[in-house]
């Protein structure tokens, strides 16, 4: 990106950064209307999409997002599905183990000392199925995940093996699927909001 300073100093310079889709235009693409976290109750969420959302933050190590009460996360209503229920947009990673910044910390409802540890912090389900499916979703989506890990050239050889190692850690808790929805139970938080 090209930041140009405007003001007196005009020091001007290029660092890497990435834009985000602004919700207005991603609930046009997707024929969806956004609305509003304090209207959204647990039941009114996508179980689905909740849980991949809920599984995803779990893989980078991100703690900073609730559905309930809308942190770091958006909502939208498909208008061409016959459904009442929302899907839920989750945004802002940077307090991720994956990213790992060196501002960042865990959040104060979660019981990780630091960013790197993983928590879920998705909602209770009472049908193990449903977490196999999305087990299954990541496990197809290995190989393309650390394909743009290894080939991302804006990283440096170290900082991309760091990343490998770190996404590793996620695939081998997914190899043991028992293992893990032990984890992802006794973690998970209540459905009532």
């Amino acid at each position: 990106m090209n930041y140009i300073d405007t003001s007196k100093k005009k020091k001007n310079y290029k660092k890497f950064g990435i834009l985000i889709e602004p919700i207005e235009l991603l609930a046009k693409r997707t024929n969806s209307i956004e609305i509003e976290s304090s209207l959204v109750r647990g039941k009114d969420v996508l179980e689905y999409e909740a849980d991949m959302v809920s599984l995803f933050n779990y893989m980078i190590g991100n703690t900073d997002w609730r559905i309930k009460g809308g942190h770091n996360m958006k909502f939208i209503k498909s208008l061409t599905q016959l459904s009442t229920q929302v899907i839920p947009v989750p945004y802002d990673f940077d307090y991720s183990g994956f990213v790992d910044a060196h501002y960042s910390f865990p959040q104060s409802w979660t019981s990780i000392e630091h960013v790197k540890q993983r928590e879920y912090m998705g909602y209770c389900r009472e049908n193990t199925d449903e977490y196999k499916r999305i087990f299954q979703l990541f496990l197809d989506k290995k190989d393309k995940i650390f394909d743009t890990i290894d080939s991302f050239s804006y990283l440096s050889e170290h900082q991309r093996k760091l990343l490998h190692g770190y996404i590793e850690s996620f695939y081998e808790e997914l190899d043991n699927p028992d293992n893990l929805l032990y984890t992802l139970k006794s973690e998970c938080r209540s459905l009532d909001f």
